[in-house]
């Protein structure tokens, strides 16, 4: 549109000057073709300037838009814990870890040990051995599950790319001396390539590269454009994923309820199951 109405009057003028060309039109042609040169040149410019720039988050999946609107995950007759988008549960933390101890003893014969971890053992960009407990020394195990919450005791703090300031709790995430030396190594690699399968040692990573992906820019994060092509340039490809995407988003949009009408139907179930049931 913007070549349309701006340059080609300018064309059509300079090819009309090239009937009967004298050394007057000559000039002029000349002046005009340097115009049209120089505002092809600003027009361009302009147009990669102005790129529009979406979240990663909303360039790759219709969740992010569900949100944007209040929509709820699943419809009125969804199945229970079935859903059209990912989601959660909130529960009351205390009582649910109160309710998993008390089953995981009783009925699982689970060792339950309430104890306050002081050391972690072992490399944690690798193998975790032990942990040191403050009253039953070292505790030895296959698999360490982290539920310390922000203080992440044992998989450290690692909200580098994080851009507040406003606290020391920030500041020091954002130090690499929190940081472990693998992950240091990895931001460092995907400023020249995006996360990959190819960046781990294992088949199946805990926290595969998509994940990482996610975060990183999500977070606003930068792989640098590369001058030569990749393996997983495919922009055809791009293409036809952010139309899918685009589809999807229309389509659930269209279909989903409210956050809350979702909610008042489910209190409202439950309602006239609690009647009935009595």
């Amino acid at each position: 549109m913007i070549f349309s109405a701006v340059l080609m009057p300018l064309l059509s003028k300079v090819l009309n000057l090239l009937a009967g060309i004298t050394v007057k039109k000559t000039i002029v042609i000349i002046i005009l073709l340097s115009l049209l040169m120089a505002l092809a040149k600003r027009i361009s410019q302009q147009i990669g300037n102005n790129r529009i720039i979406i979240p990663f988050a909303h360039a790759i999946s219709f969740q992010p838009y569900l949100c944007d609107h209040g929509c709820a995950p699943k419809q009125q007759q969804t199945p229970e814990y079935a859903g059209v988008a990912n989601y959660g549960y909130h529960l009351n933390a205390g009582k649910f870890s109160a309710l998993l101890q008390r089953h995981c003893i009783e009925k699982l014969g689970v060792q339950h040990i309430s104890d306050d971890v002081i050391k972690v053992n072992g490399e944690l960009e690798e193998n975790m051995t032990s942990v040191t407990t403050k009253k039953n020394g070292d505790i030895s195990a296959q698999l360490f599950i982290d539920c310390s919450g922000s203080k992440s005791i044992l998989l450290g703090q690692h909200y580098l790319l994080s851009k507040r300031t406003d606290s020391q709790y920030w500041l020091d995430n954002q130090s690499t001396e929190s940081v472990p030396e693998r992950l240091q190594e990895l931001i460092k690699l995907w400023r020249f390539q995006a996360p990959s399968y190819n960046d781990f040692s294992e088949i199946e990573e805990i926290f595969p590269a998509a994940s990482y992906q996610y975060i990183l820019y999500g977070m606003g994060f930068i792989t640098e454009k590369r001058s030569t092509s990749t393996l997983y340039d495919n922009t055809a490809l791009a293409e036809k994923y952010a139309v899918e995407n685009k589809q999807l988003c229309e389509k659930y949009l269209a279909g989903l309820p409210k956050n809350r009408q979702l909610i008042n139907h489910i209190l409202a179930r439950g309602n006239n199951n609690n009647v009935r049931s009595t």
